[in-house]
């Protein structure tokens, strides 16, 4: 019984250790030990460049990155492309009730229709496939992407 309640303690500090490195690369604060997969996740492709239509390490595009973190973490396939992401949503849901795994969807380069998706990790933030600057976690209140937000969606 006492080893068990040591090991116990030893994952607890280990996860705690985790939630507290993640939260920094991140930039978010982690308080679910839950969400551990998809920080780790997430934080794992950080920089991985942009390459329209690609869908590995060594370039991916939004929807092939939002794809790639939703079939790794939560075991479900998405459409390829962002618009089609979007519609097949089975809910919207508001910035304000926005949750670490929500989808977060947008219309860049003045166009008319949903042409970018990302995954909201909490604290007003959510991480993506930027043409400029690859895989980076950006801020919702930013200008650029406040300007041009459309959606959250939950599957």
């Amino acid at each position: 019984s006492f080893s068990k309640s040591l090991a116990s303690l030893q994952q607890r500090l280990i996860e705690k250790k985790e939630m507290e490195e993640l939260s920094s690369l991140l930039g978010v604060t982690i308080a679910d030990v839950t969400l551990l997969p998809l920080y780790r996740e997430a934080a794992d492709w950080l920089g991985t460049r942009y390459r329209r239509g690609g869908m590995s390490r060594k370039a991916v595009d939004c929807s092939g990155f939002t794809n790639i973190i939703y079939k790794n973490v939560f075991g479900i396939q998405l459409d390829r492309v962002s618009t089609a992401i979007a519609k097949n949503v089975t809910e919207s849901i508001a910035k304000e009730d926005l949750l670490p795994g929500d989808m977060v969807f947008f219309s860049t380069f003045n166009k008319k229709y949903i042409n970018h998706v990302g995954v909201y990790i909490g604290d007003g933030k959510f991480i993506h496939a930027s043409i400029k600057h690859g895989v980076i976690v950006s801020t919702l209140s930013e200008g650029y992407y406040s300007k041009a937000w459309r959606k959250g969606g939950r599957i």
